[in-house]
């Protein structure tokens, strides 16, 4: 190989490695902050994160719709999607924690006499054939 093809080949070979690695001129700079400006009420965090907890299949947006709608004329605040995907990002964690508490709650004592429910249903007997029974139970004493 000639000296003028081997200067071409290591140009080449050099521009493919600066490409494919970070090199300090391509550097993104840091985001920006996505929360400006006045910081919010820190119940507005803890209301977000339980609507999230409660509506778990929903997006940012979605939270940020149901956060408006309950709290804008009431309260006078409202929130941004890009404002409820920061708090859910930073808080992912807290959301689910909530969730599983919830799923895992002991149900409060329901006192006797007061909620009955009924069941029908069917057992099959000896003589294959199938007979209904209707169960009535009370929830206090749950017998």
């Amino acid at each position: 190989m000639t000296t003028a093809a081997l200067i071409t080949l290591a140009i080449i070979t050099l521009l493919i490695i600066l490409r494919h690695t970070k090199h300090p001129i391509h550097r993104r700079s840091a985001p920006k902050p996505v929360c400006r400006g006045i910081p919010k009420p820190a119940w507005v965090r803890r209301e977000i994160i339980r609507i999230k907890a409660h509506a778990h299949e929903s997006g940012c947006r979605a939270v940020a719709d149901i956060f408006n709608r309950r709290f804008a004329a009431e309260k006078g605040i409202t929130v941004g999607k890009s404002y409820v995907a920061c708090i859910l990002r930073n808080h992912s964690a807290e959301v689910i924690n909530l969730r599983h508490k919830w799923k895992r709650r002991i149900p409060k004592p329901v006192p006797q006499n007061l909620v009955w429910a009924m069941d029908l249903t069917g057992i099959t007997d000896s003589a294959q054939k199938t007979r209904n029974i209707l169960g009535i139970i009370d929830h206090g004493t749950r017998k």
